[in-house]
């Protein structure tokens, strides 16, 4: 991936990633917290990583409603895209039927989430 122009963040000038967000960033691919905050080091929620792949892989949104537990816990700015990863397999829910959209994602949720992303292009 060619490095792209986007935002830099207050607080990610002398960080090691401020590259690589600043190229998500000019893709679309992450926002900040604030207009000029990122918080680079904060962990990254379940539904945030969803919202990220959409937009990372380009992946059409899913109108199909959702069918997890606590669906009444995904954010409103959430809901199409996690839908839309459920759908297509990239993410899944828990054995409780639970999405928990606002968990940390793994590590290993991660690279599963790549993977079957990459298998699916």
């Amino acid at each position: 991936m060619q490095p792209q122009a986007g935002k830099v963040f207050t607080d990610t000038q002398d960080h090691w990633a401020q590259n690589y967000i600043m190229t998500a960033n000019g893709r679309g691919i992450v926002q900040g917290t604030s207009d000029s905050y990122f918080e680079p080091d904060k962990p990254l929620t379940r539904e945030q990583m969803a919202i990220m792949i959409v937009s990372a892989a380009n992946l059409s949104s899913s109108q199909n409603s959702l069918q997890f537990a606590d669906q009444n816990q995904i954010s409103i700015w959430a809901l199409n895209e996690v839908a839309t990863v459920a759908e297509a397999k990239i993410m899944s829910g828990y054995p409780d039927n639970t999405f928990r959209p606002q968990g940390q994602a793994t590590r290993a949720e991660a690279v599963t989430a790549i993977m079957k992303c990459l298998a699916q292009s």
